[in-house]
């Protein structure tokens, strides 16, 4: 997978027609042509079609590296396979994996975890090895283990075959059988997002496909909206996605500052944060992100003092939606009642607050005056 999150196909032993660089090559498609690859689900937009056009020239993500690809109905279960003959197309792990000499030394009498392939028919325009409508075998998960074999020289290998009729259950298989085991990294989740979004499909749409919360596909989605040293320290591991967040809305040569000095000095990410805000604090003025930076101001504790005055809907879009969205996965996930109640209570309260929707009357009414009653009690004494 590139840095720019697409990825290319890696040819075994056998040769395939491009070499894969995870870091630095793209896949370089063969002219585009309309596959017949059943959808399981319609992307949140396409790409227009020019005249005269597939109307694939635009696709990019996982959509441009499977459009010369289309699955094709196969046997399912375990057969041997000559490992040399097995292809790459794509890979949920954005960086190359080594193979450790004791995973070697492990595999060395025979892979005893099957490889997991599929069957794929070639759509393209034939190239010097790969022929227009010849089959092939895919890989979808298992490329350490083929690796090895391919590098002890065996001659078969054990795989189990698997039917599929999109190349998003193929990437939805491969992601869960990495996540299961290995955690993937912050650059390698981010990249998968990016081709799932490049593709066309929306936030909750790849949530879906991972398995996985709406806010966890936006967060890693910012990775790649960061300057080129943040983002390359993302993909070498020395920044979190915790630490994303809490650069991803400052000017680039401060995200490329901050990456620096919290690599150089150690921090955590509690204390880039905690930094972060500090700047943020002593910078008066918009940025250069045209973002205004939040004023701290003392807390109102007489709310007969207070002055009340409505936010613009426009400020608090965000926050409702991102309500709303908790929302919805806490009830799929089928949390506790209370905890619902109390998050949709927290919802009516910020539309209140911009106004969409009116408070209750009992809101309204002014406290009685007491002064009467202080009276009354003085005389007394």
């Amino acid at each position: 997978m590139s840095n720019e999150a697409t990825e290319t196909m890696e040819p075994t032993e056998a040769k395939a027609p491009e070499s894969k660089n995870k870091t630095k090559d793209k896949t370089k498609a063969a002219p585009p042509k309309a596959g017949k690859m059943e959808k399981a689900e319609k992307p949140a937009s396409k790409a227009e079609k020019a005249p005269g056009s597939s109307g694939l020239a635009e696709r990019e993500g996982y959509a441009k590296i499977f459009e010369n690809w289309e699955p094709i109905p196969c046997e399912e279960g375990v057969r041997m396979v000559d490992p040399t003959k097995v292809y790459e197309v794509f890979d949920v792990r954005a960086g190359e994996e080594a193979l450790e000499e004791q995973f070697l030394a492990s595999t060395k009498a025979g892979i005893k975890t099957p490889p997991c392939i599929t069957r794929m028919k070639y759509v393209g325009e034939s190239t010097g090895e790969f022929k227009k409508g010849q089959d092939y075998d895919i890989t979808v998960y298992g490329r350490r283990r083929l690796k090895a074999a391919r590098k002890h020289k065996h001659k078969e290998t054990a795989c189990t075959v698997r039917a599929y009729k999109t190349w998003q259950e193929m990437v939805t298989d491969a992601w869960d059988e990495n996540t299961q085991r290995q955690a993937p990294t912050a650059w390698d989740a981010a990249c998968v997002c990016k081709n799932y979004r490049d593709a066309g499909f929306s936030t909750d749409q790849i949530a879906e496909r991972l398995h996985t919360k709406a806010s966890f596909v936006t967060q890693h989605l910012q990775v790649h909206k960061l300057s080129d040293g943040a983002k390359t320290a993302v993909r070498q591991g020395k920044l979190g996605i915790s630490a994303v967040r809490s650069i991803s809305g400052l000017p680039e040569e401060q995200q490329d500052a901050f990456t620096a000095r919290a690599i150089d000095r150690g921090w955590d990410a509690t204390r880039l944060i905690e930094e972060v805000k500090n700047w943020r604090a002593k910078n008066d003025g918009k940025s250069e992100t045209g973002r205004t930076p939040k004023q701290r101001v003392s807390r109102v504790t007489d709310y007969a003092e207070a002055t009340l005055k409505a936010r613009p809907v426009a400020v608090g879009r965000t926050m409702l939606t991102n309500f709303k969205t908790k929302i919805k996965q806490l009830r799929k996930d089928e949390a506790d009642a209370e905890k619902i109640k109390y998050h949709e209570g927290v919802l009516v309260g910020m539309e209140y607050a911009y106004q969409l929707r009116e408070p209750p009357a009992q809101a309204l009414v002014e406290p009685e005056d007491d002064e009467d009653a202080d009276d009354e009690e003085a005389s007394e004494d």
